[in-house]
């Protein structure tokens, strides 16, 4: 993760790259949902979410050691995933979206044993 911090950040043409091909990962699974706006509208929301998530990523370990998560094996990414679809308006991922999401994480949490099937 340091180098990916490191190489994000140096100011150079290949950092921009990188940042730019993940952005239009970002985009394209992220981008304007039928029916939900321009795609101006919801650039801004999707490169700025890109920009979060791969802070997360980056400051994993300070962010695992604040939750009192065991960084070692990432069993608290299901957990940081739940807050981030907490905080992030489903605008952005769409309604079907969010609701996927929250199933995928559901169902790993029954698989793990940490929760009940209902």
């Amino acid at each position: 993760m340091a180098d990916l911090a490191r190489t994000l950040t140096d100011g150079t043409p290949a950092a921009a790259a990188l940042f730019d091909e993940m952005v239009a990962v970002a985009e394209r699974h992220l981008g304007t949902q039928e029916g939900e706006g321009s795609a101006d509208q919801t650039a801004v929301p999707v490169r700025t979410l890109t920009a979060m998530k791969l802070g997360i990523t980056m400051l994993h370990g300070q962010l695992s050691r604040v939750l009192d998560l065991d960084d070692a094996t990432g069993a608290g990414w299901h957990e940081i995933s739940r807050a981030v679809l907490a905080i992030v308006s489903p605008a952005i991922a769409g309604a079907e979206g969010t609701a996927l999401a929250r199933h995928g994480l559901d169902e790993y949490e029954i698989i793990e044993g940490k929760k009940d099937h209902d």
